[in-house]
């Protein structure tokens, strides 16, 4: 009874205020709760296996190297990042309308495929906390809101791992990374995150929640402030990274 009543309810809603996918307008039914239409669900790009064990990038198909030659080259900190998309397409325009458009209705269709993606390529009982690449004080007044926390609670709610937002913090503002060289992205986020109370991450397992994982240079340096803080290990899950 109570099911019917909110389809009802839902159907009424949706006579007097049309639902539209966010993306390409099309009409939706009452009952879409992704707020995307079917076509362009279908459309958004996943990032096939195999990975690199430790960025995360798709590899080609039959490639028994465990770890790219990026990341070959590079110090990251954390211990591996996964991604269940590509950033480009449906994904990266969905993010925009998130992150610049407000559509916060978005977050639940965009937090599932993270969800997915976790129950299939990380250890559910690995993590002791999972924690949101904060926003600088002036961006989040700015924004009203993080979109890496609005994620990070949706990934917290489907696997009770608790969470923590306010620990980690954003000291240094800057360019938005997607203003940038690949070189500027690499060098922008040094020295920007230190943690409050170290205490708190001291011997913790923790999975750090993001948007979109480009250099890595974001997660690199959060990685680098918990790690100094005592944590165990950093584990890196975004929802979408570059090619």
């Amino acid at each position: 009874m109570v099911a019917l009543s909110k389809s009802i309810f839902k159907g009424l809603v949706n006579l007097v205020y049309p639902l539209s996918c966010q993306v390409c307008k099309s009409p939706l039914e009452a009952e879409n709760d992704r707020y995307l239409c079917e076509a362009c669900w279908e459309k958004i790009r996943h990032n096939p296996p195999p990975f690199c064990g430790k960025c995360g990038r798709s590899l080609p198909a039959g490639d028994v190297t465990s770890i790219c030659g990026g990341c070959k080259e590079n110090n990251y900190h954390f211990n591996r990042a996964g991604a269940p998309c590509l950033y480009e397409g449906v994904v990266k325009e969905c993010i925009h309308l998130l992150k610049y458009g407000r559509k916060l209705c978005l977050v639940g269709a965009l937090s599932k495929l993270m969800i997915e993606f976790m129950r299939s390529h990380f250890g559910l009982n690995d993590f002791d906390l999972i924690v949101p690449v904060p926003l600088h004080g002036v961006k989040l007044r700015e924004r009203e809101f993080n979109q890496a926390e609005l994620l990070a609670r949706q990934i917290k709610a489907r696997f009770d791992i608790p969470i923590s937002s306010n620990n980690l913090k954003k000291v240094k503002s800057g360019p938005p990374q997607t203003t940038l060289s690949r070189r500027e992205r690499l060098s922008n986020p040094k020295g920007a995150f230190k943690v409050r109370r170290p205490s708190s991450f001291r011997r913790k397992s923790i999975l750090l929640v993001d948007d979109v994982f480009t250099t890595g240079s974001t997660a690199n340096e959060c990685s680098r402030a918990l790690l100094e803080a005592g944590a165990k290990k950093v584990d890196v899950l975004t929802l979408a990274r570059g090619a």
